[in-house]
C-alpha cells in the first residue's frame, strides 16, 4: 500500500524526512519513506537547520525528524545508564535548537514522541529455552518479534510442547486471539494481509525476563515490546510555534 508520505504528497502536502545519512538507501527506508524528500544528516546537531529549511511559506508540509541514537544506547547500556542520560540531555538540547530555528508565526505544530518505552534487562534474566534444536524440531521458522514479545510459528503437532517450555517464563496467547482481540488494531481496520506476520503463538515474558534467541546478538541491557509500565510509557509532547 502507498506510504504515508506518498499519500500526503498525492494530496498536495510536501513530505520530508530528516534522518541519518547512513539510513538513506536502505530497503526499509526506501519503502517506508517513499514519496518524501530525504534530508540526510551526519550528526543530529544538523537536524534543526535541515528541518527549518523544509518549511516554505504558504506550502502545507509534513516533516519527520528521526533521532535513533537514544534507543540504540538504551539497548546497549541500559535506559538507566549514564550514557543514556547523557544522550537524552543531548537530544533535549537539539530539540531546543530545533524550536529556536523555526519561524514564530503560529503555523507550525511540533510533536515530540517515541515508538515505545524501554525497560532495563539483567543479562542473567534471559531465558534460554528456544535453542537451535527447538527451532529445528518444534518451530516452522525463526522466532520473530522482540526478546520481550516473541512471535512463534509452531508445528501443529508440537504446539503443546512449546507451551510447556514457555509457560513458566511468559504469558502465552494465540496469535488469532491477539488479532481478533484488537491488540494489533481494531479488527474492523486490521489488514488481513498482515495477519501471517504474527505467527501462531505469542509469548510475552514476565517482568524482568527476556527470551534469548539463537540468532540474537549479545544480550542487550534495555528491551521493549512487553507489557510493563516502562515499556508502554510513550512520551508525547506538542507545541505550536
Amino acid at each position: 500500500m502507498p506510504s504515508l508520505y506518498r499519500q500526503m504528497s498525492d494530496r498536495g502536502v510536501a513530505a520530508h524526512v530528516v534522518m541519518p545519512a547512513a539510513y538513506q538507501n536502505s530497503f526499509l527506508t526506501r519503502w517506508a519513506c517513499d514519496g518524501a524528500e530525504y534530508h540526510p544528516y551526519a550528526q543530529p546537531e544538523e537536524a534543526p537547520t535541515l528541518t527549518a529549511a523544509t518549511l516554505q511559506p504558504g506550502q502545507p508540509s509534513y516533516t519527520l525528524v528521526y533521532f535513533p541514537e537514544y534507543d540504540l544506547i538504551c539497548h546497549g547500556s541500559g535506559p538507566d545508564s549514564p550514557e543514556a542520560h547523557a544522550e537524552l540531555r543531548r537530544t533535549d538540547r537539539i530539540v531546543g535548537d530545533l524550536l529556536a530555528a523555526l519561524p514564530r508565526n503560529g503555523d507550525t505544530l511540533v510533536v515530540l514522541t517515541a515508538d515505545h518505552g524501554q525497560s532495563a534487562q539483567r543479562p542473567d534474566d534471559y531465558v534460554d529455552v528456544i535453542t537451535k534444536k527447538v527451532m529445528k524440531t518444534l518451530l516452522r521458522g525463526p522466532v520473530a518479534g522482540e526478546e520481550r514479545a516473541a512471535y512463534l510459528r509452531t508445528h501443529p503437532d508440537h504446539h503443546a510442547e512449546i507451551e510447556v517450555l514457555l509457560t513458566p517464563h511468559a504469558t502465552l496467547l494465540t496469535a488469532d486471539d491477539a488479532w481478533t482481540g484488537g491488540l494489533f488494531g481494531p479488527p474492523a481496520h486490521a489488514d488481513p494481509r498482515l495477519r501471517p506476520r504474527v505467527g501462531d503463538l505469542i509469548a510475552v515474558p514476565h517482568p524482568g525476563h527476556a527470551i534469548r534467541r539463537p540468532t540474537s546478538p549479545a544480550p542487550m541491557l534495555g528491551l521493549h515490546g512487553g507489557w510493563t509500565s516502562e515499556e508502554m510509557l510513550v512520551p508525547v509532547l506538542s507545541v505550536r510555534v
